[in-house]
């Protein structure tokens, strides 16, 4: 084996076990996707997000099987108005704590499938620089919070 072959085999070893320590060391906590209230198609996760890593990471996309399309959002207050607008990325540094919640950031999940309802599973996929995270929770009806 020619030296070059072997420094590429090691450099690929390396990559690899970087993507999968950082991914691991991503936590989603908190979880909670609401069902979309009566007579709409939009549902809305919340959750908090912790980079336990040495590495700042960005968010840039969110999909979930169980819905047409995803996006995060971002609610702001502009002179005594509420505004919401679509982020492209999310940063998160290292060692800090992102919060999704009511009145800040979120996820809309617009257009369920059919067979989605209260009780039925969701999965979120969340792409950043190092990977994906995979999250699967339960509907929750956003009315009672169960």
């Amino acid at each position: 084996m020619t030296n070059t072959r072997l420094i590429c085999i090691l450099f690929m070893i390396l990559i690899a076990s970087c993507n999968s320590n950082t991914s691991s060391s991503v936590e989603i906590t908190s979880l909670r996707v609401f069902a979309p209230l009566p007579g709409t198609n939009t549902a809305v996760a919340y959750m908090t997000i912790v980079n336990k890593t040495d590495n700042l990471i960005t968010f840039r996309k969110v999909h979930s099987p169980e819905f047409e399309h995803a996006e995060i959002h971002e609610n702001t207050l502009e002179n005594g108005i509420s505004r919401m607008r679509r982020l492209d990325k999310v940063t998160i540094s290292e060692g800090d704590t992102v919060i999704f919640n009511a009145g800040g950031m979120h996820i809309m999940l617009v257009e369920p499938r059919e067979d989605m309802v209260v009780g039925s599973h969701v999965t979120l996929q969340i792409l950043h620089d190092y990977g994906e995270l995979k999250v699967t929770t339960k509907i929750l009806n956003r009315l009672s919070g169960k």
